[in-house]
């Protein structure tokens, strides 16, 4: 979250999502990466 912030405050769109690891997709409680995306407007 912090860098999601520091991209914000210095004028960067941000997205933060998260999904199944490769190749766990389908287990029940599968471990989740986490990744930010970010651009400039």
């Amino acid at each position: 979250m912090k860098l999601a912030s520091l991209l914000i405050k210095t004028g960067y769109s941000v997205r933060i999502g998260r999904e199944p690891v490769a190749g766990a997709e389908g287990k029940r409680n599968a471990q989740q990466q986490y990744y930010v995306e970010y651009w400039e407007e």
